[in-house]
This record gives C-alpha cells, sequence and structure tokens, in this order.
C-alpha cells in the first residue's frame, strides 16, 4: 500500500516588504551596470597600454631599421652611436634590440641582452611587414617583441630580421593599479547610489505608512 504524498503549500521566499523590493531591485541593477562599465574601462585601458607600447617600439625599430647596413662582404652593422637611449647599454635594462642574418643567425645584439639572445618563431617574414611577439626574455621577463624582415637592394633576396623586445612588466603593473582604482571608484559609486535609492525609497513611500496607521 503506497502512503499519500503530501503536496507542500510552500512558496518561495521573495520579501514581503515593498520597500525590500525596490532596494534588491535597485541594487541588482546597480550591480551588474557598474560591473559591466568596470569590465568595459580596465578592457579598453589594458587594450590602449598595450598598443601604445606596440606603436613605441614600432617606432624604435623603425629607428634601428634606419641605422642597419652591410657591407659588400655581408657583414652588418648598426651605427650604435646614434642610439641614445642608455637602455640600450645596461644590461637587462628591458629595452633590446637584435639582428638575425638571412640564415635565422644572431650577428647583432644590444649590449643590454648581455649573454642572451631573443629566440623567436621561425615566422615568414615579408619585406616591411611587422609582426609581435608576446614571450619569455631574458633574466625571466615577459617581453613584447617587434620584428621586420629587411631586404638590401644588392641583395634582395636575403631577410635580415630585426627586432625589438620591450619588457612589459611596467605596462602590466599600470594596467592592475588601473584596475584597483577603477574597482575601489565603482564600489564606492556603488554605495553612494544604494544610500540614495533607500533615501529616496524611504521618503517616496513615506505617505503609504501614514495611509496604512489610519
Amino acid at each position: 500500500m503506497s502512503t499519500p504524498r503530501v503536496l507542500s503549500n510552500k512558496r518561495p521566499w521573495r520579501p514581503q516588504s515593498l520597500r525590500t523590493r525596490l532596494l534588491l531591485a535597485t541594487s541588482i541593477t546597480l550591480a551588474l551596470t557598474l560591473g559591466l562599465t568596470g569590465w568595459a574601462l580596465t578592457r579598453y585601458f589594458a587594450q590602449h597600454v598595450r598598443a601604445e607600447l606596440a606603436h613605441e617600439s614600432t617606432q624604435t625599430l623603425n629607428q634601428l631599421t634606419a641605422l642597419l647596413s652591410v657591407d659588400a662582404q655581408g657583414r652588418a652593422s648598426i651605427a650604435t652611436q646614434r642610439l641614445l637611449d642608455p637602455r640600450w647599454t645596461r644590461p637587462y635594462s628591458g629595452l633590446y634590440w637584435q639582428v638575425n642574418d638571412p640564415s635565422h643567425r644572431t650577428t647583432l645584439r644590444s649590449r643590454s641582452l648581455w649573454d642572451e639572445t631573443l629566440r623567436l618563431p621561425h615566422d615568414a617574414l615579408d619585406r616591411g611587414v611587422v609582426h609581435q611577439h608576446l614571450m619569455p626574455g631574458p633574466n625571466q621577463q615577459t617581453v613584447l617583441v617587434v620584428e621586420r624582415g629587411v631586404t638590401l637592394d644588392d641583395h634582395p633576396q636575403d631577410i635580415w630580421r630585426l627586432m625589438v623586445a620591450v619588457d612589459t612588466q611596467a605596462m602590466e603593473q599600470s594596467i592592475h593599479a588601473f584596475e584597483r582604482f577603477t574597482i575601489a571608484a565603482l564600489l564606492l559609486l556603488m554605495g553612494l547610489l544604494v544610500a540614495a535609492a533607500w533615501l529616496q525609497v524611504r521618503v517616496g513611500l513615506a505617505p503609504l505608512g501614514s495611509l496604512q496607521q489610519a
């Protein structure tokens, strides 16, 4: 003999007070809106900072390209006296350059690389096209590398590989600092807006309280 089931009359909990419902709905809406705003702001800032770093590195690569020369014996040289940034000569400074010959051997590099080299993937480089790589660098750094394939008029079939690398630590610190500031500012703004909403609901519903007492 089966036991009859007792149907529960319990309903899902929801706040009975109109004031509580309004405040809860307002808080959820504010949290979603400000959360999406914070995500969009931090994402845009990160993209902007990374694009600026890539642009500055490309400008440095252009300068390096203009200083490259190859003699009749096929030996490359860079007029390093025209590279004025002291980071080029300080070991592991976070700013590096390197030149690979057409056979992918490193022939020239900045003193800042010390005894290390930049080991990039052997991707196909078209003349003048700039490629970007985010990869491990010297001294356990993470570097953004911009590179370009360069050909000379005397040997158009040979592609020299020029690259500039920049440590991304300062960029990532700026991004994280902006994220922390944005989160703190939006949390403060949300607290003020919720307080204002509570005050508005309290004042707006005060006549209903008087009517209920009557």
